[in-house]
């Protein structure tokens, strides 16, 4: 017969099981606690034939008096148990598109086992289907996420699947931290090789982080979002270490490609944050590009060093100098903060040791080319400017923490004398010098980069002197403290090069510029001038005689008339 008239008999007899269960409660060792749990499992098991039989809504009915018979003891197993009776009724309920209710259940389940991870999954399931209606997102569902992306048990598959329900619903935020939890299961499970994913069907990791930091870069997530996205893929990049080593052995390979994108679209962020002088991100942006690569390091396993591996030692260092540099602007911002700005520079500072040692690397592996590697032959220094950048950078962080001028007068002198850096370093260590107070030292920096320019017997680049001579006039304290200055450049002109600026009427890397002695010429009768109407007539004189020396470098640019006009009248008065 019809199995409704046993069925209301069973609820009542299960009212007054559960009512003499709660009345019997406060006293100790109660019989009636083991008859509910003992009811509450054949209650379930008659919840299970008809979920079978395809009545989900009196399965779920059923499902739910179970639970709460178990509820009544006191046991761990009991209460897993009826969090489980909870559990498969809000999924019974979701089948029938009752998600409130369904909602409710999960709720309930996760008050006995707060990691109940069906229950979790419900939760987040129906709170997707309630903003798919039109409700407000809850904020527990944030939570339930979080305690997802925590649980150990958690597959890609079950992630996967949440994930494209999260996509179906309108909140943006939402549907990218389901995307989030796949990645890092993902990181916990990753794919052995292409050929595994291909024959298994199973996401590969790799490819799936980079489509999610490109999908948080199209939608203009906030920086915050993609570099905790990027993190994740680290996680993944990490997770996918032999897969990846043994594609870098074989020179190529799709794991490895994946890893690349990732760290152009990692790199481009960082650069374009650098271009809007936002440091802090761009510190962290650089940061995590560094942390995408570390996997890649085969020194430590000694395995053959390939072209491509020393592509990615390379752009690791770039990655930790761009750090610490972008630190250092940051650091430049907080000159009323010490204590914050010395922790910058220090943190910078720290970028610095690790980004030497891979160009260490790098440039062994350049000496001892392998017969293996299909690139060798081919292979040359690429990481010397590098290696210059982080001289530069070094040398700044010393100067904004004020190391005595004395060490960093041997720090220029030292570094710019390795073939790597170079003399010309000294014009940039110049400016750096006298943008942090350090007057002194960045004329000493010019002074020494004129020195050995001069003294070669190769080639001089007169453009790179001329600007010298013009940054070390800036630098004087004084207007006749700079007269020594243009005392030097005479002299070389008079050397000849000055004339084959003359002669050949053009500026070249082999002749001083014809525009900066015209510069010159002006500055120094403008000076001039300026004592002659102080009266300083000595003074006057002498600026003025060296203007007409220069200015025979430059014949027909000013009126040598007027010129000579006016430095007799200066004589006159410096007789008087």
């Amino acid at each position: 017969g019809s199995p409704g008239p046993q069925l209301d008999w069973l609820g009542a007899s299960v009212m007054d099981v559960k009512a003499a269960a709660v009345a019997a409660a406060a006293l100790p060792d109660s019989p009636l606690a083991a008859a509910c749990s003992t009811a509450g499992r054949l209650v379930s098991e008659l919840a299970s034939d008809l979920s079978s039989a395809g009545q989900l809504k009196e399965a779920a009915k059923w499902f739910r008096q179970a639970a709460e018979l178990l509820s009544t003891g006191c046991d761990l197993s009991e209460s897993e148990e009826a969090a489980n009776c909870w559990c498969v009724a809000g999924q019974c309920l979701q089948k029938e598109s009752l998600h409130k209710e369904a909602s409710e259940c999960a709720r309930k389940a996760l008050q006995l086992q707060a990691q109940h991870l069906d229950a979790l999954m419900l939760a987040v399931a129906c709170a997707a289907e309630g903003l798919k209606a039109g409700q407000e997102v809850c904020e527990e569902a944030w939570r339930w996420l979080e305690a997802l992306q925590r649980h150990s048990e958690l597959k890609p598959p079950q992630a996967a699947a949440l994930a494209q329900l999260l996509l179906e619903q309108p909140q943006e935020e939402l549907a990218m931290a389901g995307l989030e939890l796949v990645a890092a299961c993902l990181a916990k499970d990753p794919v052995a090789d292409d050929a595994t994913c291909a024959s298994t069907g199973q996401l590969d990791g790799l490819v799936f982080v980079r489509q999610l930091v490109q999908r948080a870069t199209e939608k203009e997530r906030p920086d915050s979002d993609i570099i905790r996205i990027l993190s994740l893929a680290a996680e993944v990049v990490a997770s996918s270490r032999n897969r990846l080593l043994s594609e870098l052995k074989g020179g190529e390979g799709h794991g490895l490609e994946e890893v690349r994108r990732l760290h152009q679209l990692a790199w481009n962020r960082g650069q374009e944050l650098g271009r809007l002088c936002n440091w802090p991100s761009c510190a962290s942006m650089f940061e995590v590009a560094h942390k995408l690569l570390e996997p890649l390091d085969v020194s430590a396993s000694g395995a053959l060093v390939t072209k491509r591996a020393r592509e990615f030692l390379e752009a690791r260092a770039w990655c930790l100098v761009l750090t610490g540099s972008a630190r250092v602007q940051s650091a430049k911002d907080l000159v009323c903060k010490p204590e914050e700005r010395n922790d910058l520079l220090q943190r910078a500072l720290a970028c610095l040791e690790p980004a030497y040692r891979l160009c260490q690397q790098q440039q062994r592996a350049l000496a001892e080319p392998d017969a293996e590697d299909a690139f060798a032959e081919v292979a040359t220094p690429s990481n010397g400017r590098v290696f210059l950048v982080l001289v530069l950078l070094e040398f700044e962080i010393h100067c904004l923490t004020g190391v005595a001028e004395k060490e960093l007068r041997q720090y220029a002198e030292k570094a710019s004398a390795e073939k790597a850096v170079g003399t010309k370093s000294l014009l940039a260590m110049s400016k750096i010098a006298s943008t942090t107070s350090y007057r002194r030292l960045a004329i000493h920096c010019l002074q020494t980069y004129l020195r050995i320019s001069l003294s070669t017997r190769a080639a001089v680049d007169h453009r790179q002197v001329a600007a010298a001579y013009r940054e070390m006039l800036a630098l004087q304290a004084s207007r006749n403290e700079s007269s020594c200055v243009v005392d030097g450049i005479l002299r070389l002109l008079s050397g000849g090069a000055g004339r084959a600026s003359v002669a050949g009427g053009a500026s070249t890397g082999n002749a001083y510029p014809q525009d900066e002695i015209e510069w010159l010429v002006a500055t120094a009768w403008n000076t001039g001038t300026h004592f002659y109407r102080l009266q300083q007539y000595r003074w006057a004189e002498g600026w003025m005689s060296k203007s007409l020396a220069l200015a025979k470098f430059c014949p027909g640019t000013f009126s040598s008339e007027k010129m000579t006009e006016g430095y007799t009248l200066c004589l006159k008065h410096c007789n008087q």
